[in-house]
């Protein structure tokens, strides 16, 4: 998590264009992916104390903090669409390759290739929606009735 972090505070001194917003979601997406695999490692405890204890909870709780920060900070920078997509893909990507590669799981018997397919089409999907899911310039510039427009 420190090297994540010291990762978003590089990136603080860019200038906002899509890069930043891009990378920026991309490392809150790799944050929420370790709070589900913190979760996925967190031991059944007996206790509140031993619940307290597990190394698991922490990360959990760290990970979600600093992936809600980052998130925040791709959002002040650009666009909701390039973030969230990062974000997406991102929290997809790591939690399935650890899970896969170092935890053990795997696709119900005889269900590997919808998986398969599943994983690549929300992947595609992030990415075409970071690319074109942008509104055209100069569309809704008009607010509703009784609706302040924000200061700019």
């Amino acid at each position: 998590m420190a090297g994540v972090g010291a990762a978003a505070a590089a990136r603080r001194r860019g200038t906002g264009a899509t890069g930043d917003v891009w990378a920026l979601g991309f490392l809150a997406g790799l944050m929420y992916g370790a709070g589900g695999i913190g979760a996925r490692m967190l031991a059944k405890p007996h206790s509140i104390q031993g619940l307290l204890l597990d190394p698991a909870l922490w990360a959990m709780a760290g990970a979600g903090t600093l992936g809600l920060l980052l998130y925040a900070m791709a959002l002040q920078r650009g666009s909701v669409t390039v973030a969230t997509a990062a974000v997406v893909v991102a929290e997809t990507l790591m939690p399935a390759a650890l899970g896969i590669t170092l935890l053990g799981d795997r696709p119900a018997p005889g269900r590997t290739s919808i998986a398969a397919v599943g994983f690549a089409l929300t992947v595609f999907g992030s990415l075409l929606l970071a690319r074109y899911g942008e509104a055209p310039a100069g569309s809704g510039t008009k607010s509703a009735p009784g609706v302040a427009r924000p200061a700019a």
